[in-house]
């Protein structure tokens, strides 16, 4: 991670298509943010609801991890597991959040419902951001301005190592169901270190009982594996060009 006061690293996804309404009615997913003056904490968070300012979030709070007081020392991995029904954030393999989505998201009952059926809006595509981002309302007010005097914040860097989407098999059906209707688990993982703007990523989405993806944007340093019983494909590539920094 980035350490300079005002500095805000994100990993997060938006949905691609908006099919419930502008921000945040159609949801936004923060895999992980910092502030760059509090480098051993971080949060995973949902944003949902209706349309802003009538939206609605949720999330782990700044979260800080016994073995890992400052993430801009090294690379770290963050991870999302995102099934048909819950959502699941890790750091190293540390658990920090859980997120039920077998529920209604919609929480502001003097606006119009955008959804009609629990586990809305997740289960639309999105795509993957990263991005460093100078001051903004994410910090403490008042907020004093980045720390220009700093050396460190003359270069900031937001090193990533990897992006990698995992599609798992669904296990067996029991007898007599279809198949198509077990679980698949999307798996989203990143390693960070300290950066530039990047906005690439992959689609990952659960529809029609299926965890589907696909390239939203080409980039070199992103990662499709196999290993093992990871299976995982995408469905449509090269979508568009991915926006200059």
């Amino acid at each position: 991670m980035p350490k300079g006061k005002g500095l805000w690293p994100a990993m997060w996804m938006l949905p691609t298509e908006k099919k419930y309404g502008e921000w945040a009615a159609s949801g936004e997913i923060d895999i992980c943010e910092a502030r760059g003056q509090e480098t051993g904490r971080i949060e995973g968070t949902l944003h949902y609801g209706n349309v802003w300012p009538n939206n609605r979030h949720d999330g782990s709070t700044m979260t800080s991890f016994a073995d890992s007081d400052d993430l801009s020392g090294d690379f770290h991995v963050y991870t999302l597991e995102w099934e048909e029904w819950e959502m699941r954030w890790y750091l190293d393999d540390n658990l920090f959040a859980v997120q039920n989505l077998n529920r209604s998201f919609y929480e502001t009952p003097d606006t119009v419902d955008p959804y009609t059926a629990n586990g809305q809006p997740w289960d639309e595509y999105f795509h993957i951001m990263l991005n460093l981002a100078v001051g903004g309302g994410y910090f403490p007010w008042p907020y004093t301005g980045p720390d220009a005097g700093n050396p460190a914040f003359t270069n900031p860097s937001l090193e990533v190592d990897y992006v990698r989407v995992f599609q798992l098999p669904p296990p067996p059906p029991p007898k007599g169901r279809d198949r198509s209707a077990s679980i698949i688990l999307a798996i989203i993982t990143f390693t960070i270190v300290g950066a530039s703007l990047i906005a690439i990523g992959w689609h990952a989405v659960w529809l029609d009982g299926q965890a589907k993806l696909e390239r939203y944007a080409p980039q070199t340093d992103v990662e499709m594996e196999q290993d093992g019983e990871l299976t995982f494909s995408p469905v449509k590539q090269d979508l568009e060009e991915a926006p200059s920094p």
